[in-house]
């Protein structure tokens, strides 16, 4: 199995706020959050600006043998620029047995 990052360019934005009401539902469980009215969970999409706005944010798809399989969102840490945070990291669901974030860490 091998597994990557690939950087999120602007024309496939869409493809990050498409998996993005999918790690809210997965949050929800932990967080008690519900869906709205319509049943679904909504983000405010001008909420990931700032990842092709500025240069200390970043925006990538976890990649297994090629496929999407999950999305992380890092940036600079506010309070210490020299370090980097892990702002959101989720992972679909026929991969969370695989161990993809200890798999990134080791290889990056």
């Amino acid at each position: 199995m091998e597994v990557s990052l690939k950087e999120i360019d602007l024309t496939s934005r869409h493809i990050l706020e498409n998996l993005f009401p999918l790690y809210i539902y997965d949050m929800s469980e932990y967080m008690g959050w519900s869906p709205n009215q319509e049943g679904l969970f909504i983000y405010n999409n001008s909420n990931f600006d700032v990842y092709w706005d500025r240069e200390d944010h970043a925006p990538y798809f976890i990649l297994v043998d090629g496929d999407i399989a999950g999305f992380v969102l890092i940036r600079k840490y506010p309070i210490n620029l020299s370090l980097y945070d892990i702002e959101q990291f989720s992972s679909c669901e026929n991969t969370r047995e695989k161990a993809l974030g200890k798999r990134l860490l080791h290889k990056f």
